[in-house]
């Protein structure tokens, strides 16, 4: 190791910082997320991740040292934000679901077909948008795959489960955020009456 290194991490301010950055990085590997700004950092270090290994890498810590935690912040929020201004465009064309045929109740939903990697953005923003329609506060995402329609159901809702819907359908997941295969004509019946 670099003179300059260790004489930078005896320093308060220096150690301080790498303590700061390793209670970030145990904080998002246990998945605890219970840090301010937790996503946003570990979006934010993902580059760093494969560097992050003292057995492959002997200058793992001395690139520890350079990692700013404010920088790895502000990049992962201006991701997040990149990704909740792209969902928002989504949000203009929603239209009422009748979840199971109306069994599960009602929740707002949006065609999402060649942006399935934003499901989980749209989704959330769909919760809060039916949440304030009077419908259950589920965001249904539902695009082509293969010569099917997958399903995502996402909730920002602690007491809503959304995999209830899922397994149902054959699908799995999380109370938050399930998903499910469904045919285009069981699809259709769900579509009724809007």
């Amino acid at each position: 190791m670099k003179d300059g290194a260790v004489a930078s991490l005896s320093e308060p301010k220096g150690r301080a910082r790498v303590e700061t950055v390793l209670k970030y990085i145990e904080d998002g590997d246990l998945r605890h997320w219970s840090l301010p700004d937790i996503r946003a950092f570990n979006i934010g270090l993902s580059e760093w991740r494969s560097k992050l290994n003292c057995v492959t890498n002997p200058y793992m810590h001395e690139q520890l040292l350079e990692i700013s935690f404010s920088d790895l912040i502000a990049k992962g929020s201006s991701y997040i934000s990149s990704r909740k201004n792209a969902a928002a465009k989504f949000l203009d064309k929603v239209f009422k679901i009748r979840l199971g045929r109306g069994l599960y109740g009602e929740c707002l939903g949006v065609r999402a077909d060649g942006s399935s990697d934003l499901s989980d953005e749209i989704g959330k923003q769909l919760s809060l948008k039916s949440a304030a329609s009077g419908l259950r506060p589920i965001g249904a995402v539902i695009y082509m795959l293969r010569n099917n329609l997958k399903m995502c159901l996402r909730s920002i809702d602690d007491t809503t489960d959304t995999s209830e819907v899922a397994k149902a359908y054959g699908g799995g997941g999380t109370p938050r955020s399930s998903s499910f295969i469904i045919k285009m004509d069981e699809y259709n019946c769900w579509l009724s009456g809007n």
